[in-house]
């Protein structure tokens, strides 16, 4: 099945290949006030996935109304949760060893552009300061990351 962290690496994976997008954060803390799983941009429409590992962690955020997200999927284990569960709007992926869509999103025109912008904006922010990116996980270094390689890094003589 794969951890939550595993699955979020899939997503990014998925939105930088299968889905084409050229800029994939995952797990990126901003002022907009939310932290998507993945989120990724293709010709100016992002994609949001949230990741799922539970059901009842599934129908807590099916019950949230998020706010990014021209398009907005939902990626789980097989089986985990019925095409008819799905919230209307979104999309449902399950992860196979490979992704499988089993319910197409309706886009979302009506998505928090402002939000998206705040998501960018951080991102920029962070390159530009020089904060180490991970392509792979679609991840910035975070601070806690970074106080540990500077605690096991030998000391300056």
């Amino acid at each position: 099945m794969g951890s939550h962290a595993d699955l979020v690496t899939v997503a990014v994976r998925w939105l930088q290949g299968t889905r084409k997008c050229s800029i994939v954060l995952a797990e990126i803390a901003t002022a907009a006030g939310v932290i998507p799983d993945a989120i990724g941009w293709r010709f100016g429409k992002s994609e949001l996935v949230e990741v799922k590992v539970s059901r009842s962690d599934f129908f807590r955020d099916a019950k949230k109304g998020h706010n990014v997200g021209f398009r907005r999927w939902f990626l789980t284990p097989p089986g985990m949760v019925r095409p008819d569960e799905v919230p209307p709007g979104w999309g449902l992926v399950e992860w196979r060893g490979s992704c499988r869509i089993v319910v197409k999103p309706t886009d979302n025109p009506g998505s928090d552009r402002g939000a998206e912008v705040l998501i960018l904006t951080s991102a920029v922010r962070r390159h530009h300061i020089g904060v180490p990116f991970d392509v792979e996980r679609g991840r910035f270094q975070t601070m806690a990351e970074r106080d540990a390689l500077l605690l096991d890094a030998p000391a300056a003589q």
